[in-house]
């Protein structure tokens, strides 16, 4: 697909998912819910690392924008961890992307508030945001949709428990995925009071679970996008800055395109690189407020397809 003709789709998702995700009380809308997953499923099918390119440099520079972004990302990096972590069913993962498109259905406009607010929550804040999957799920039960696996998956998203997933329920293992690759999302996006991680440390902040133990679905999540994952900035051993443009055959070996050099100075086009080679290895994630030069996605886009 055409760099730009990938970037007028994901846009268009974009504005879809807005446009219901703001008003859960639209009609129809697990119908519209399921389009939105068909179109968002032939995107990731045809263009994997050129739609985790435009979702994660968009997610970093879109505050405003915050909670649709976010709720597309974190259901392509779920689809694409599924297979990590046992869930093959094609209906199962359908389920599990329409939970985390919905997940915080509830709150999407107080979300990308808080992004943008610096003073601490206030207490109808606070009450908003706590019980928001139990009150998501209620609300799409009432507007029609029946899927137990979407329904559950939703209400536990922030509190499905750690372990082997094939220990699990299959609805919790759908949110302990969801919850993992919600935290890893979240902590590549900028709010007001905090900058946004490199990609790196964000992989290790779902690498391990609330007890410092190896986790299996963040594992999953680790292994489907990479430790650098694509639209993600890093230094290269060279010094130059780059962007990761797709996923290597390691977690650690991405492919990359130099956008600078190691004095800053920016290239007139990216230059491709191979993470695999040592002079181009990558030794560092960078995170986005690090960054002194602009990116244009288009050149990028061409890369990764």
């Amino acid at each position: 697909m055409r760099p730009d003709a990938l970037m007028d789709a994901w846009s268009g998702v974009a504005l879809r998912a807005g446009a219901m995700l703001r008003d859960p009380a639209s009609p129809e809308i697990e119908a519209r819910i399921q389009r939105l997953d068909s179109q968002l499923c032939e995107l990731v099918l045809d263009e994997p690392d050129g739609s985790l390119l435009w979702l994660v440099q968009h997610n970093t520079s879109e505050p405003q924008n915050y909670s649709v972004l976010h709720a597309l990302l974190v259901a392509v990096v779920c689809d694409l961890a599924a297979g990590f972590a046992g869930i093959v069913s094609a209906e199962t993962r359908a389920s599990m992307r329409q939970a985390a498109l919905t997940m915080n259905l509830c709150i999407t406009r107080l979300q990308d508030e808080l992004v943008q607010q610096q003073s601490p929550l206030a207490p109808e804040q606070r009450e908003a945001i706590e019980g928001h999957g139990a009150r998501a799920a209620a609300s799409l039960r009432e507007s029609g949709v029946s899927d137990a696996l979407w329904l559950d998956a939703v209400t536990h998203h922030h509190d499905a428990p750690s372990g082997a997933l094939a220990g699990l329920p299959p609805a919790m293992q759908l949110a302990r995925l969801i919850q993992q690759a919600d935290i890893f999302a979240a902590r590549l996006s900028p709010r007001r009071v905090r900058s946004a991680l490199a990609a790196n440390d964000a992989a290790r902040g779902v690498y391990f679970d609330e007890r410092k133990a190896p986790d299996e679905a963040g594992a999953a999540v680790i292994k489907a996008v990479g430790v650098y994952v694509p639209g993600s900035f890093v230094r290269l051993r060279n010094g130059d800055v780059a962007v990761v443009v797709q996923r290597g055959e390691l977690a650690s070996q991405p492919l990359v395109a130099s956008v600078a050099t190691a004095q800053g100075m920016p290239f007139s086009h990216p230059q491709r690189r191979d993470a695999r080679l040592p002079e181009h290895a990558v030794v560092t994630g960078l995170p986005p407020h690090e960054m002194r030069v602009r990116v244009a996605l288009a050149p990028l886009l061409r890369l990764a397809s």
